[in-house]
């Protein structure tokens, strides 16, 4: 006999489970509680109620009798080693932040299995795989090492001193401080920062020396983004001989790019070379703020 689900997708199961309306509330919410339930042990660890996180206690409060790394084609994975739950991660894919995210992934496939046997009870746990459930998990685990309200609330806290000789507000500074505070990748706290302090602003990162770039995310005309960017450097390593690795000349500044457009005007970008790769250059732009031609009729 076929057993009819309560919920029609995995972020209704979720939204049911949590008994919110909206999928973000819903990824929130379930986190939210998970992080309370961690933290009411007798000894909870550290990585639970305060950031860098840590996602094995919470593997391990979901039900995993482990967590070790493997040799396999993917990035992480649950499995059953008879009665036990085993979370595995890539040893070829050990760097120390994407295994933290790794967990965390696998964290959100075990959090929909618990949420599912609220709903179903006696439902047995199953590799659902498949691009929503792959995204809910990624938007979980987003919100486990990089939590919505402590980004937001950084963020006043940092706009709310201002520095002498920094610009305002100078998103390219938190965007590097939140990766190292909260210990995830500059990828992850520049979109992170977006979609949750500045949801109309671009990010990206440019690699100079290959002349493309690593990864953006809402940046408009990337093409003409991209020249422009390459044409300052060009200028900027003519005047500053020294530029380089290990050196404190690093290319930085502002200015307005040319979408492909001309008639759509141009749009504010700043840029700063990272201290640790001069060659690679943290890009943040505004297009909510572009500057259009002025036009004017002749009487």
């Amino acid at each position: 006999m076929t057993t009819i689900k309560p919920f029609s997708s995995p972020i209704d199961l979720l939204k049911k489970v949590t008994s919110t309306s909206r999928p973000d509330e819903a990824v929130c919410r379930l986190v939210s509680d998970l992080r309370k339930r961690a933290a009411g042990v007798e000894l909870p660890p550290p990585g639970i109620k305060n950031p860098p996180y840590d996602p094995r206690p919470f593997a391990e409060l979901l039900g995993a009798a482990g967590i070790r790394g493997a040799e396999m084609d993917v990035a992480g994975r649950v499995v059953f080693d008879e009665d036990d739950v085993i979370v595995e991660f890539s040893r070829e894919r050990s760097v120390a932040n994407r295994r933290r995210f790794t967990i965390a992934h696998e964290v959100g496939h075990l959090a929909l299995w618990e949420a599912e046997r609220k709903l179903i009870p006696g439902a047995k746990p199953r590799n659902a795989r498949g691009q929503a459930v792959e995204r809910l998990c990624d938007e979980i685990a987003t919100e486990l090492l990089a939590p919505r309200d402590e980004i937001i609330q950084n963020w006043r806290a940092f706009c709310a001193k201002p520095v002498k000789g920094r610009i305002f507000p100078d998103y390219i500074t938190f965007i590097e401080r939140l990766a190292e505070e909260f210990r995830i990748s500059l990828h992850m706290s520049a979109i992170r920062f977006v979609e949750t302090c500045a949801s109309r602003h671009g990010v990206g990162l440019l690699d100079s020396e290959k002349e493309c770039f690593v990864w953006c995310y809402q940046i408009p005309g990337r093409g003409s983004l991209l020249r422009f960017l390459l044409s300052r450097h060009k200028t900027y390593s003519e005047t500053h001989p020294k530029l380089g690795y290990g050196s404190e000349e690093l290319f930085h500044g502002s200015g307005t790019y040319p979408l492909m457009d001309q008639e759509s005007g141009r749009v504010p970008v700043e840029w700063r070379a990272l201290k640790t790769g001069a060659n690679l250059c943290l890009v943040v732009v505004r297009p909510q703020t572009v500057l259009r031609k002025s036009r004017h009729r002749r009487k």
